[in-house]
C-alpha cells in the first residue's frame, strides 16, 4: 500500500545517513509511526547515525510529532538556459 524511496549518504565527515527522498501511498498518517520504526531498524543495521527526510514544508507538522527536527530549507531560482542555434 506504500512505496518509499531511500538512499544512503556518506558525508565527508564519515557520517552515514539514511535519506528518504520520496514516497507514494495511501493513509500516510496511519503508517508514519510504522515507517519511523522501520527507519530506526534500518539505520541501526547499517551503522548510520540518523534519517534525513527531504520533503515539502507541509511534512514538518507530521514529522515533528514523530521526533523529527527541521534543519534547513532549499530555495530554488528557475533560470532559462540560452537557446542553441
Amino acid at each position: 500500500r506504500m512505496i518509499l524511496i531511500t538512499d544512503v549518504i556518506l558525508y565527508g565527515t564519515g557520517q552515514k545517513v539514511l535519506r528518504f527522498v520520496g514516497g507514494f501511498g495511501q493513509e500516510i498518517d496511519e503508517f508514519l509511526p510504522i515507517i519511523r520504526d522501520g527507519f530506526a531498524r534500518v539505520v541501526q543495521q547499517m551503522g548510520a547515525s540518523q534519517v534525513e527526510v527531504y520533503g515539502r514544508r507541509g511534512w514538518e507538522k507530521k514529522l515533528r510529532g514523530l521526533g523529527f527536527q527541521h534543519h534547513f530549507s532549499v530555495y530554488k531560482l528557475p533560470l532559462e538556459l540560452p537557446k542553441e542555434h
